[in-house]
């Protein structure tokens, strides 16, 4: 098991949530039913196809497969990130890959908040609360991984300069 990855410069919250994903513990419908929770179907209330596991939500689920968040965020860090089944396979895949530690701090950053705003999505969808919608949700990304770096990290304070930030 690797260590929990704990980033200064991401919110308190996310960082929570990462730990989470990496115990495999949060609230997907799989998990509470799981621990005992009554719930009247475990498939994915997003795609309605297949059983919402941690992994599905992030990895197989239409909402981070079909809608191509996972190519943008390639294109954007101008970089060959493979398709990554679990969080696990992401972690493998991390711990091989030649890259400057700061590209390697960008791509796990990129990765977490791509995966947070895939999370908000889908418990909007639960809870029927307007998060976004699922043509802006990579640009949602770019904007809270803008918010982070610029008011916790203090290293960008240009958005066109951050939107053209590359590898």
């Amino acid at each position: 098991m690797t260590a929990t990855l704990w980033f200064k410069f991401l919110p308190r919250k996310v960082d929570i949530f990462l730990w989470r994903l990496r115990l495999e513990s949060l609230p997907v419908r799989w998990n509470l039913s799981a621990r005992g929770v009554e719930i009247n179907s475990i498939v994915c209330p997003v795609c309605n196809n297949g059983v919402e596991t941690q992994d599905h939500v992030f990895f197989g689920c239409s909402l981070a497969s079909k809608l191509r968040h996972w190519h943008k965020l390639r294109i954007w860090l101008n970089c060959s990130i493979p398709s990554f089944l679990s969080w696990d396979s992401f972690i493998v895949w991390l711990e091989g890959v030649r890259l400057s530690s700061i590209s390697k701090n960008r791509v796990i950053a990129s990765v977490i908040t791509l995966l947070w705003a895939i999370w908000r999505f889908r418990n909007g969808i639960i809870f029927n609360v307007s998060f976004c919608t699922i043509s802006s949700l990579f640009d949602v990304v770019r904007l809270l991984y803008f918010r982070w770096i610029k008011h916790r990290g203090h290293l960008f304070s240009n958005w066109n300069l951050w939107l053209s930030m590359l590898l």
